[in-house]
């Protein structure tokens, strides 16, 4: 386990993080000039904290109270793989050797170099230069060079950003594959949602220098612990309101600043204070011909704007006399088949499990 608890200060920006991280994927998610990067060089030796500590499975790596001569461990003993956001490849040595750098001759290491090629589709390249390759194979090379030596830890500092989507998706891919016949705990610096959910087994959202969250990416999806979070991961429909009263079965009436709403949580007091999401996709679309007695949550609402999201459209939905109220993601033929346009008027609903109590203040 590499247990993480550091602060750093950096001209006006300043980094105070604590986390642990055990085997497997965790990702550094948040936006740009967040302390994503810093964080992993921290990690990685190449900065040096100000305070506190950072120890791999019993190995210090840093450890310092802020008084006298820290602890520190130097970048080469550390057994790290790391794999930055540009390959970074020799270019005047060929795919092979790239890969083999570093690896004394006679290293029983690099007999894994056919399988890991194999394994990453480099197959027939090895004798290349990186001129001669793409952007996306240079990439998978920067990963064969990182986990071929047997790394204690992988770092990944945003490894797929500058690619074009299709290859992105097949580089997540591989290195889910990879990871799995090379299993090292790995921390990986993304600003991409989409990506943190699909690699992840723990998300830590960070934010002007602080974790606001760490979680499962199920978990940060659909039960984003503050405001802030809940828009990062997409939870556009984010309202305040109060507890009116405390119903049977752990449900909660609240009287909203734009419309009322039935959630289920667990008690919380009549009179406080709350803020309470849905995501877009668990807005409920309902047919006019559908009952709507079985249905809570339902709201009488005017469509303001439909925006084409490839397969998807997302409907600006006006419920009160605010510009719009209420954002819902409905499939394209859907939206065809319904004739759903500005203008037309619908009955959505709000699912009491699908709507989440963010925070009660």
């Amino acid at each position: 386990m590499l247990s993480i608890d550091v602060r750093k200060n950096l001209d006006k920006f300043s980094l105070d993080v604590s986390l642990q991280v055990d085997r497997g994927m965790t990702v550094l998610l948040g936006p740009s000039g967040s302390g994503k990067s810093t964080l992993l060089n921290l990690v990685a030796g190449l900065l040096e904290p100000d305070a506190g500590e950072i120890i791999l499975d019993g190995l210090v790596y840093f450890r310092s109270n802020g008084k006298g001569r820290p602890e520190v461990l130097p970048v080469h003993r550390r057994q790290l793989g790391y794999v930055f956001q540009h390959p970074a490849l020799f270019p005047h040595l060929t795919v092979r050797e790239n890969i083999l750098y570093g690896l004394p001759a006679g290293d029983g290491r690099r007999e894994e170099l056919a399988a890991l090629m194999e394994l990453l589709r480099l197959e027939g390249l090895d004798g290349r230069l990186p001129e001669q390759i793409s952007g996306g194979q240079a990439q998978r090379v920067a990963l064969a060079r990182a986990l071929i030596t047997r790394p204690r830890l992988l770092l990944l500092d945003e490894p797929f950003s500058a690619l074009d989507n299709p290859i992105r998706q097949k580089l997540r891919w591989d290195l889910l594959r990879v990871l799995e016949r090379y299993p090292v705990p790995s921390i990986l610096v993304t600003h991409d949602f989409e990506e943190a959910i699909m690699l992840g087994e723990q998300v830590a959202v960070l934010d002007e220098g602080r974790i606001l969250q760490c979680a499962p990416p199920a978990e940060l999806f659909f039960r984003p612990g503050s405001r802030k979070v809940a828009r990062f991961v997409g939870m556009r429909n984010i309202y305040r309101g109060t507890v009116r009263q405390v119903l049977p079965g752990n449900r909660l009436e609240i009287r909203g600043e734009k419309f009322d709403v039935v959630v289920e949580h667990p008690a919380v007091p009549a009179g406080k204070q709350v803020v309470f999401g849905i995501r877009p996709e668990d807005v409920l679309y309902l047919r006019p011909e559908r009952e709507q007695k079985t249905v809570e949550n339902v709201l009488e609402a005017a469509v303001v704007s439909v925006l084409p999201q490839g397969f998807m459209y997302r409907l600006l939905l006006q419920v009160t006399d605010d510009c719009y109220d209420l954002e819902m993601l409905l499939p394209r033929h859907v939206v065809k088949k319904r004739g759903l346009a500005p203008g037309v008027r619908c009955r959505v609903a709000l699912p009491g499990a699908a709507v989440h109590l963010i925070s009660v203040e």
